[in-house]
This record gives structure tokens, sequence and C-alpha cells, in this order.
């Protein structure tokens, strides 16, 4: 059996009954331990770099290095800085650290060419195998391990190069022996962060290979150099260390702080460049954004919005951007959480939780009790009080989950409190969201079967969708999607004029919004009729009406008939048929009134495919046929 296919038969395999059954299934594989480590290692790249999880001829020797590998996106991002650091020309990078190369195969993507190092032979043995299956070219491998000036380890010899295990390693190589035939235009290390008891270290010095001691052989060879290094190290100590710093880049992921990534450039003497990389984001950083600003006592009102910094922001200490750069009002000056009584800022929104407030509640024993019996299951974070958030939880009695999470938090003045708020989604807040659904959506149930609850809620969400990808606000764009029909409860020919005055009329309205959001949301809802003769007054309306289309073609033309069956039962079926096709060829066909107002829209293909049908009365009547049987049982 070929390799790739003894790891797809074995994948869902419990790998340590696997282990036990090696006489059985050894036989089947040329190398039943590199086959069990790869089955392992699959299991922690499957979600981390699923390019590679989808290539099941890879090979992986060993489990600590798919544990420490980098994830796809933030070796990703590793290339970007590389590559900015060379100007964004043709480049050439050395890694020299090389692990399980998924570095390497980022770096691969921006640089002209590639130097992969690795001082274990099975490492990089694999790597040599896997690149290839991954199509990369201009990759050179080696197997060196890299030590400062001259080192008495040879080749061949066992020593310990992981914790927990032993195994050969490379010749001792300079970094000059490393890279030699190499031109190297920026070199790349991650240093071993682990101790020889297999304890998780983070200080520079202890870290493997020694980057303090290489520093100067580093720079010698290449001008710059790129340093990855524990999310635990002190920002300010390793800069110190290290010297010539030019950018410091967080890397964070999933909430998480992954890793620093340090540059360095030869003779660089100016104070670094501070940037937060989460999720696809970058914020470049100023040192008045690093300042913890005083804080002016905030308006603790219900409907408000909470930002709370993400793990990449803490630890890059921007605790005065959000007031600085945005506008939020900090609770205190020690309690890194931020108020807005508008929407946080688009650019701010990877970088953190937001949270809407809905209640806000002295810190005391009545309390506690009163707001753990109302909510059982929540989450809880104490920030700059007395309390810790499990003794918080404890003394609230709440089991972790539910969708609120209660803050228990120092404000100005020094007064304790606790926040009742709840999550965000898609920058909606959960108290409007719960009244379009609760308010709202139930109305659609009295209209016809093309315009129920269902049709109301797939305009909500295309709506958002398409919304995504332009700056729009997305509880007006919600909330303009949920109300757009509601004039059907009216007339059906000026439903569209009917939404708008109802909604002028919704007085609860004004919990989320000013008068002229309303009016904005009301405009949406009376510009979403596809025969209307003006374009919509604002990009609200455009992607309402372009949402409202819907354009899947079976739906749209079952849509036909049940209007035609609801509104005319008079006819039989052959005036049905007649109103179904007149009906399409006014709107839909070629030179119908029906137009697309989003470039790009996911209408443009289904309004092709529907045209096509349109163009063939034969498939159009058999489908007609078959709709029309469904809908008289």
């Amino acid at each position: 059996m070929e390799f790739a296919e003894f790891i797809l038969a074995h994948e869902a395999d419990d790998l340590a009954q696997l282990a036990l059954s090696r006489s059985r299934y050894a036989g089947e594989v040329a190398d039943f331990d590199l086959a069990l480590t790869t089955l392992e290692c699959r299991q922690k790249l499957r979600g981390k770099v699923p390019e590679w999880y989808a290539l099941p001829q890879l090979r992986f020797p060993v489990r600590l290095s798919a544990e420490q590998c980098s994830s796809s996106a933030t070796a990703r991002y590793k290339a970007t800085v590389a590559a900015s650091a060379c100007a964004n020309g043709a480049f050439s990078i050395a890694d020299l650290t090389g692990g399980l190369g998924v570095d390497a195969w980022a770096f691969s993507q921006l640089a002209a060419h590639v130097l992969y190092n690795e001082m274990q032979p099975a490492l990089a043995r694999a790597a040599q195998h896997n690149f290839s299956e991954l199509g990369m070219k201009h990759v050179t491998v080696r197997n060196g391990m890299l030590v400062a000036g001259r080192s008495p380890v040879k080749p061949g010899m066992t020593v310990a190069v992981k914790p927990g295990m032993t195994g050969e390693v490379g010749p001792a190589m300079t970094v000059g022996e490393v890279l030699a035939g190499f031109r190297a235009d920026i070199l790349y290390l991650d240093p071993a962060r682990r101790a020889g008891d297999g304890r998780k270290v983070f200080r520079l010095e202890d870290c493997t290979p020694p980057v303090l001691e290489l520093l100067p052989e580093l720079l010698e060879a290449c001008p710059r150099v790129l340093v990855k290094l524990s999310p635990m190290a002190d920002i300010s100590r390793v800069c110190a260390q290290l010297g010539c710093v030019k950018e410091v880049h967080v890397v964070a992921a999933g909430g998480e702080c992954k890793e620093l990534l340090l540059l360095l450039q030869r003779d660089w003497t100016a104070p670094y460049s501070l940037f937060v990389f989460e999720d696809g984001a970058v914020l470049s950083l100023s040192a008045e954004d690093l300042d913890i600003q005083p804080a002016e006592a905030p308006a603790l009102t219900p409907g408000s919005w909470l930002f709370e910094p993400g793990k990449g922001l803490g630890k890059a200490g921007a605790f005065g951007l959000p007031v600085r750069r945005y506008g939020l009002a900090k609770l205190e000056r020690h309690t890194h959480l931020y108020l807005s009584a508008s929407p946080v800022p688009r650019e701010l929104v990877p970088f953190g939780k937001i949270y809407e407030l809905q209640e806000v509640h002295p810190l005391n024993n009545r309390t506690l009790k009163a707001l753990g019996k109302r909510f059982p299951r929540a989450e809880v974070t104490a920030r700059n009080i007395t309390l810790s958030s499990d003794a918080l939880r404890e003394r609230l009695g709440v089991a972790s989950g539910g969708d609120v999470h209660l803050f228990g938090v120092r404000i100005q003045g020094g007064e304790q409190v606790l926040l009742v708020t709840r999550r965000l989604e898609d920058g909606v807040r959960p108290s409007l969201r719960a009244y379009l659904e609760n308010e709202v959506i139930p109305q659609y149930a009295a209209f016809d079967k093309a315009h129920r609850e269902d049709h109301a809620r797939c305009v909500m969400d295309r709506a958002m969708a398409m919304g995504r990808t332009l700056d729009l606000d997305p509880e007006l764009l919600l909330t303009a999607a949920a109300c757009h029909d509601l004039g059907l409860s009216v007339d059906r020919k000026t439903h569209h004029l009917e939404s708008g005055r109802i909604i002028r009329g919704m007085q609860e309205l004004g919990r989320w919004f000013t008068p002229g959001q309303v009016e904005t949301i009301a405009q949406a809802a009376e510009d979403h009729r596809a025969s209307a003769t003006e374009p919509p007054r604002s990009l609200y309306g455009s992607v309402v009406a372009e949402a409202d289309r819907m354009i899947e073609p079976l739906t749209i033309i079952r849509r036909t008939v049940q209007f035609g069956m609801a509104h005319y039962p008079e006819l039989d079926k052959e005036g049905h048929w007649q109103r179904t096709l007149e009906h399409l060829l006014e709107k839909y066909a070629e030179g119908g009134y029906l137009h697309l107002l989003i470039p790009g829209s996911p209408n443009e293909e289904p309004l092709r495919e529907l045209r096509t049908i349109i163009a063939d009365r034969a498939q159009l009547r058999d489908i007609f046929e078959t709709i029309y049987a469904q809908e008289r049982l």
C-alpha cells in the first residue's frame, strides 16, 4: 500500500490502538513508525495548516515539530514582513531553523529563493520530500546544527536535540557555513523554546540556537534578521538585549497572542516601530498609543458598546489607542475596558471583543446574590477590583456558559460596579437583534408563502453577507432588511412605500437609532422594489434590494407560481402558466426590468442561469408542471 493510501485508510483510527496493532498493519506500509507519527501530526495540522493536511502524501517524522510550527495565517504574515523589509522586491531568505517547514513554505510564495536549514536529518529529509509534493521551487534544503563559532559536535553523534528525545544531528556549522554559496537578503530564526527538562522557556538567553551569541555573525552575514520569540517574552527587555531592532510585530490569532516577531537591521539606532497582527488585520502603533490615558468618567448608559482589547493589543501595551485614536472612553486609568456611545470603529473591531452594555449595578453582596440567581450561567471577568475572576464567579455562584458576560470593574472615582453585557454578533447589539426576532419577524407569518419568516431571515442573512465588504453600519442594514416587507400588511402593490411609513412610526427604534438613521432605514425599505424606476437613494437600499432578489432559479419560479395561486385562485392551470411566463419575461428575462445594483453581486450567475431556463420554453414548462402539481397538494 502506498504511504498516502495508508494515511487515508487509517485517518479516523484510534491511533493508540493502531500502535498496539503494529504486527497486523506494519506490512501495509514501508515505514510504519513514520506513518503513525504522520497520522498524529496531521491531527494537529488539520486546523492549523489545512493546505498541508489536504495532502496525505506529506510526511511528518517529529511530533513536537507539528505542535510548535506556525499556522498558515501566521506564517504568511511572516512572509509579508520579510518581503516588506526587503522593499517588496525579488528577495532571498534563509530559514536557519527550518523545523517542519511551514514558514519556509510561506516564504517561498513571495521570495525568489529560499534556503531551509534544519539540524535534525529526519526533518530535513521530510522537508525535501514535502517541498517537492507542495510544488515549491527555488528551495535549497540543508542539514546543519547552527552554532556560534566552532563546536565539538560531529556528524552522526547522538545528542539530546529536543526535550525527551535523542537523535542524530547534522554537522555543526557556523552561520557562514550554513549560508555557503547562498546570498540572503534576510535571515529568519525560530529558536527552540524548551529547556532540557521539557519546560517551556521564553528568555532569549535560554533559547536554542543561542541567538545572542550568534547575533554578530548573523548581522555580518546579512543586513536583516527576523527572529520569532515566545509571546511571553518581555518586549522592552529583548529589544534592549538585541539592539538594532527596527520593528516589533505582536502576532495574535483566535483570541490568543501566538508569537513576537522582531526585525533587526544592521546599524539601526532609531526607535522601533510596533505592529499588531490579529486574524488578518494589522494596526501600526505610535508611542502615544502606549500611554495609559487618564480616564474621563464615561457615561455607563445601557445600549452603549463595551470594547475589551484582545491579547495582541494587551501584549503591545496599547492601552491608550482606543482613547487617543478612536475616541472611546476608558472606564478607569487601570481598567482596560472602553465604552462608546456609537459603534466601535470598524478598524478596531478585529482587535478585541465587543459587548452591549445592558445593566449597571453596584458591586455588593445583594447584587451579587440577585444577579447570580438571574443568570445561573454566564461568563465572568474581574478587572481592577479586589476579587479575581474566579473569586467573583464563586461569589456569584454561576457556571460558565450562556450569552451573558458579567464584568466586575472599578470605574472612575474608585467605585466598583457589576456590568451586565452580551457579546455582539456581526456588530449588532443583542437587544436590537432580539427586538427584530421577537417583534418584527413574526409579522411575516401573516403574509403569502413567498414572503414568510424564512424569506425575511434569508434577506437579512444575504444583506449582512454583502455588507461585510462595504462600509455600512451593520445595525442599520440588518434592521432595513428585517423591515423591508412590513408594508405587505397594508397593500401588495405599494408595500414598499407602506413599509417606509410603518418604519417611521416604529417608536421603539429610537432605542438604537437617531431620527436620521430611522429615515435611512425607511428609505432603504421604500427603494428595495425591483420595479422601481429610480435607483435607491443610499447604498443600504441597494444592498437590501439586491438581497431581496435571492435569485435562485427554481425558488424564483416556485414563488411566482405560489403568488399566482394565492392571489388569482380563479385561474386554471393554463391561466397560471401564462401568468407565470409573463411575469418571468417582464422581470427576469433579457431586457426585463430587474437590474443588479451591486457590482460583483452573488446574483449574477444565478440570473444568467434563470435567463437560460426562461429562454428554453420546454424546460420552463416542465418545471412549472412539477411545481404546480406540488402546490395543489
